[in-house]
């Protein structure tokens, strides 16, 4: 190329940049470029499906690119901790962390954030300290509308049962508190017993048959989605006539409410969760403000309301 060629591509160069300059043009800038990680508890089931489909949503509409980890065991806290560091160690990156375990990763999290990461901690049912944001369901009122709608379903009195499969999940913790409180409060209902099961619906199934071939009891109040779905597909297949209450469920298992089955379930906005924390992410990197606690109201829904439009938001997850 000649001496003559030079001059004219490094004229045509300067009036690009001074034509920017004077017109306002952004001109393209690695700097610019941000991403969010979210990292949930397990690549798999409704809730963390319904998590990741509400986050896309928001990356998508906000032009961020955005990266899904999980483990593939969902009590798998070390392989979980890994990811979380390594998420870490990215530049112009936010973190958003569903902790497997609160009280281990808490201090993992602050770390990261006391590195100048933006970490924020979801669907935890605790505020975590050290981040500059928490977001969840408000566990103690799902707690409460289980409560009140076995109140309003049985009367203040009868005998109950409470199933769960995550004995040691703070979510199911703070429901179980919030549920036993109302119940104690508000009523004379007979909790004669909590039953802990693997968490597979047909454990649950398993589990509830023998027990109920040996107790007779009013109402059954299950507190996550897998022993809502054993639950209902038990009262499916035994025939029995008793009221069940139960926390989540969606798209595959919504006959059991259809059906009676299940009579009503208290169900958490998941998908708004997801959302929402991207949304936050994007508007904390780019510098224009971010909340720092925030929980999501839960519905109950039954036959009578499961076709409303709100709640088909709510129940089917937009892929």
């Amino acid at each position: 190329m000649n001496r003559n060629n030079w001059k004219f591509i490094v004229v045509i160069v300067l009036i690009f940049i001074l034509s920017a300059m004077l017109f306002n043009v952004d001109l393209p800038s690695s700097n610019d470029e941000s991403s969010v990680t979210l990292i949930v508890k397990s690549k798999y089931g409704s809730k963390w499906e319904m998590i990741s489909a509400g986050a896309q949503a928001a990356a998508n509409e906000y032009g961020t690119e955005l990266s899904i980890l999980a483990p593939d065991y969902e009590r798998d806290f070390v392989a979980q901790k890994s990811l979380v560091e390594s998420a870490g160690s990215m530049t112009n990156n936010a973190v958003i962390i569903a902790p497997i375990i609160f009280s281990e990763m808490q201090e993992t999290m602050s770390t990261l954030a006391a590195q100048g990461v933006p970490v924020m901690s979801i669907a935890s049912g605790q505020e975590a300290t050290g981040v500059y944001s928490s977001l969840s369901t408000n566990y103690i009122e799902v707690g409460k509308l289980l409560g009140q709608s076995l109140e309003k379903s049985i009367g203040s009195s009868g005998k109950i049962i409470i199933m769960a499969t995550r004995n040691d999940e703070e979510a199911v913790l703070l429901k179980l508190t919030s549920l036993s409180t109302y119940i104690e409060e508000k009523t004379t209902i007979d909790i004669v017993d909590i039953l802990y099961t693997p968490n597979d619906p047909l454990s649950v199934e398993r589990v509830l048959e023998d027990y109920l071939k040996e107790e007779e009891i009013n109402g059954i109040v299950a507190l996550d989605d897998v022993s809502t779905i054993g639950v209902g597909k038990t009262m499916e297949k035994t025939g029995k006539d008793i009221y069940t209450c139960g926390s989540n469920i969606y798209e595959d298992d919504l006959y059991l409410l259809e059906e009676g089955f299940v009579d009503q379930a208290v169900v958490e906005n998941f998908f708004a969760i997801g959302y929402l924390a991207v949304e936050n992410s994007v508007s904390k990197l780019k510098d224009k403000g971010a909340f720092s606690h925030k929980l999501i109201s839960a519905y109950v829904i039954s036959k009578d309301n499961m076709y409303d439009e709100d709640i088909q938001k709510i129940i089917f997850p937009i892929k």
